[in-house]
């Protein structure tokens, strides 16, 4: 093991000890998103979402189809850089048989802990194992306060 010359100490401790800098960026926040769904009574044209921008987040609405009423919803978010998220809802087929006929979803979502901003919303609607492509249903530009 190399020593280090004793003059080389007190500066590396210094350092070590040095308060923190006041200008550093913040460590980012914690971003969650939480989703609930609840089946509709009649299937819509197509699917849709809409997003309004609030204090630390983003409140979605929306509505997707699946093949069959056994599914389930879950959401979680993709980044690409600080400023452009996409909210994935996935359609989870569950276990057991289901009646053969197309079914509908509604869903509100909230992607909490953002920082002030714009930012481009995508919302994508994915329905791993179906067969079924996945689908964008928004992209805009929404404002967090």
């Amino acid at each position: 093991m190399r020593r280090l010359p004793l003059l080389l100490i007190p500066v590396l401790l210094g350092c070590a000890m040095a308060p923190a800098d006041e200008n550093a960026p913040e460590s980012p926040q914690q971003v969650t998103v939480d989703l609930t769904a609840r089946q509709l009574p009649s299937t819509p044209e197509s699917d849709w979402a809409r997003a309004v921008g609030a204090a630390d987040r983003i409140k979605v609405e929306g509505a997707v189809t699946t093949p069959t009423p056994c599914y389930d919803l879950a959401g979680h978010l993709e980044r690409e850089g600080t400023n452009t998220l996409t909210l994935v809802v996935e359609a989870r087929r569950k276990e057991g048989g289901c009646i053969q006929m197309i079914a509908a979803f509604g869903y509100d979502a909230a992607v909490r802990g953002l920082a002030p901003g714009r930012y481009v919303l995508r919302v994508r609607q994915t329905y791993p194992g179906t067969g079924w492509y996945a689908r964008t249903s928004l992209e805009e530009e929404v404002v967090v306060g």
